[in-house]
This record gives C-alpha cells, sequence and structure tokens, in this order.
C-alpha cells in the first residue's frame, strides 16, 4: 500500500522505448516512475522496488505481458500490485484475458493523458480501499 504523503511509485513495461517515455512524461508530475523494456527485467525490478502500481503492455517479444501477469499474480512478494495492462489489443477477448490473469484495468493505446491519470488514481484508490479493509478484517479476528 502507498503512502498518502508520498508519491506512489508506478512502473511502466513496454518494449518500447517511445512508448515507456510517452507514458511517464503523461505520469511524471503526479507519481514516481519506474520501467522495465522486457518481461524478465519487469519481474526483477517489480520484485526489487515493489511499486505501488504496473502499467503492463501485451504484446512483448520475450515474453508477452499476460505471462509477466500470471507470474506476479502468482509470487507472493508481487500478487499484491495492482496491473493495468496499456494495448493496441482492442479485442473483447484480449481485454477478457488480461482481466483472468489478474489485471485490475485496462487500457487500449493510444493513450490520452486525461484517461491514463482518471484510471491511474481509480485502481490506486481502489487498491488502497481493499488493503485498508483487509487490515481491518484482520485485527477484528
Amino acid at each position: 500500500m502507498f503512502d498518502l504523503e508520498t508519491q506512489p511509485l508506478i512502473c511502466i513495461v513496454d518494449d518500447d522505448n517511445v512508448n515507456v517515455k510517452l507514458l511517464s512524461y503523461m505520469l511524471a508530475r503526479k507519481y514516481q516512475v519506474c520501467s522495465a523494456i522486457s518481461g524478465e527485467d519487469a519481474l526483477a525490478i517489480v520484485e526489487e522496488k515493489q511499486p505501488d502500481l504496473i502499467l503492463l503492455d501485451i504484446l512483448m517479444d520475450d515474453m508477452d505481458g499476460l505471462d509477466v501477469c500470471d507470474q506476479l499474480k502468482s509470487n507472493p512478494r508481487t500478487s499484491h500490485i495492482p496491473i493495468i495492462f496499456v494495448s493496441g489489443l482492442e479485442e473483447d477477448r484480449d481485454q477478457t484475458k488480461g482481466f483472468e490473469v489478474g489485471g485490475s484495468d485496462y487500457i487500449t493505446k493510444p493513450v490520452t493523458a486525461g484517461l491514463l491519470e482518471a484510471r491511474v488514481n481509480r485502481v490506486l484508490q481502489d487498491h488502497t480501499q481493499i488493503q485498508y479493509l483487509n487490515g481491518l478484517l484482520a485485527n477484528s479476528s
């Protein structure tokens, strides 16, 4: 869970540097940003940095985003981190697969700054509320 006093850390995972730079630019005003340009890099960086949210492309050369998400959700150290897929795939079945492997949201490219910020804010707020409620439930048992 992120600290409301500090900027949340968002990890951007995309094998296209232009997309990484664009998304970073859109978010850098309100958030700390880290990035990975491959699925393998993402797994290592996310485990080390423990970001508050991951923006994850699906179509990548070494390992697709669905596999990355599946591995992150299978790891107890990273399973709690919400993931928003950011992809050029627009079909319902692609979006459905994203949710089935544990994605919290799905945004299709091209991305606008307003939509990205709204979705990121919503997912972070939802995640914070869920973590808070889970803490209350754990303490009441």
